[in-house]
């Protein structure tokens, strides 16, 4: 069974990543809100990126593979084979969260997913960990949200510190033209 739930991880997650990427990128909603259930949430979201013109697209999930597991299993990222920059990003994603403890599962490509396949610009589903892990599980537990958030951040907007900073830090913010777009869970 799930020691943590995906639902609540991912927001937890999503709560602490949009400021950062925010402060430096235009962020873009592409989910359509909790009232859709898959599969149209899956179209809303394609739908919405293509439609958006963003340089990124990236959704967050975390695995499920066995009802149970004693260890740890870790972290990677999916894109699609010839997305170059899905690749250089989905590998400084899973390296930060490796640096983290997560296990580097590293980039898995997927062109069988829509959300790889389907979406015009670089995309990526940021698989967090496996939420039956029991080291997975309790490293989440332990780091908690924001520096799991910093640590993804980091690796798609290297202006973003990779470890949370003091309130006095955050002062010097630039904004700037990029677009980054997810689909929120």
């Amino acid at each position: 069974s799930k020691l943590v739930q995906e639902n609540t991880v991912v927001r937890e997650v999503l709560a602490e990543l949009n400021p950062l990427l925010a402060a430096h990128n235009q962020v873009i909603n592409c989910h359509p809100g909790e009232n859709v259930a898959y599969p149209a949430e899956l179209s809303y979201g394609i739908r919405a990126a293509n439609s958006c013109g963003a340089d990124i697209y990236f959704s967050r999930h975390a695995n499920t593979a066995y009802n149970y597991y004693e260890g740890a299993i870790g972290a990677e990222v999916c894109t699609h084979s010839t997305d170059s920059l899905g690749t250089e990003i989905g590998n400084k994603i899973c390296s930060n969260l490796a640096r983290l403890g997560f296990i580097n599962r590293g980039v898995k490509y997927r062109d069988d997913l829509s959300e790889c396949n389907s979406i015009v610009n670089t995309s990526m589903i940021i698989e967090l960990f496996f939420l039956e892990a029991t080291k997975d599980a309790e490293l989440y537990n332990k780091l908690g949200p924001k520096r799991v958030a910093h640590a993804i951040a980091n690796a798609i907007d290297s202006r973003i510190p990779f470890e949370p900073q003091t309130q006095s830090s955050a002062s010097n913010i630039v904004q700037n033209s990029n677009s980054i777009e997810y689909q929120g869970h």
